[in-house]
């Protein structure tokens, strides 16, 4: 295990580069988010003035929380791009051909893409600050603790994804397919509660709905299920995924 892990570090460091390199991706990670809120979050929670909220919340409160885990699913899921980019430019035939066993290049793409997501939801958290300054920052911590189940999930799955694709067309079109039904039925914009049965049957389905949920409640209250439960539930999504990222991640043609 020890000898795994200079390859492990040397894959993580690199794919940290790639992305500290890529500022205009860093920018296009806050501003997207920074839209949702400015836009719709206070568009509805002026113009509508939306009752009925968990918590007694303002719909601003509310859509915070929801949109940082957005964010990070968003670009976690589509992090898997990498993997067809690499394909493509033979950089992933030169890894693959070390002697490195595969799972440890997963990880170490997995442990990549997580970190990108705790640094972007570090500083969306300051973005969701000036629009609710009452934010409960002294359960930073276990918020934290979501986002890296959050990203850890979303970044295995879209390896998983990646490794199944050699077009860059394909792998968009599908992950954007699953993408956008994941976070619209999470409750990142509406309350999961009295919805009608088919409809929360697939929001309880949704392993982004426990992240949004805790991240939630952990930031402003108006938590829909139990900590418990969210904490729970995200970890055995969680562990599904990375099982099935490093199965699809082994079986990948070179």
């Amino acid at each position: 295990m020890v000898a795994h892990l200079r390859p492990l570090i040397g894959m993580w460091r690199r794919e940290a580069t790639v992305y500290l390199r890529e500022r205009s991706r860093i920018v296009s990670s806050i501003v997207s988010p920074f839209m949702w809120i400015a836009i719709v979050g206070v568009g509805i929670d002026r113009g509508l003035d939306p009752q009925g909220l968990p918590g007694d919340l303002s719909y601003l409160e509310f859509i915070v929380p929801g949109i940082l885990a957005q964010a990070i699913m968003f670009g976690t899921i589509f992090y898997g791009v990498y993997i067809v980019w690499d394909r493509k430019m033979d950089v992933l035939k030169a890894v693959l051909v070390t002697p490195v066993p595969r799972s440890i290049i997963f990880f170490g793409k997995v442990i990549g893409g997580a970190t990108q997501a705790v640094i972007e939801g570090a500083l969306l958290l300051l973005v969701g600050w000036l629009f609710v300054p009452q934010l409960a920052w002294a359960n930073l911590p276990l918020v934290f603790v979501f986002v890296v189940l959050t990203a850890i999930l979303f970044t295995s799955f879209g390896l998983a994804m990646g490794s199944y694709f050699t077009s860059f067309e394909g792998f968009r079109v599908t992950s954007t397919f699953i993408a956008f039904p994941v976070f619209f039925l999470s409750g990142a914009l509406f309350p999961i509660t009295g919805l009608p049965t088919w409809l929360t049957l697939f929001t309880k389905a949704n392993p982004l709905t426990y992240s949004v949920d805790a991240i939630r409640g952990l930031l402003v209250g108006g938590l829909q299920l139990s900590l418990l439960t969210d904490f729970l539930v995200l970890s055995g999504f969680t562990l599904v995924a990375v099982l099935f990222g490093g199965w699809s991640f082994n079986r990948m043609k070179d």
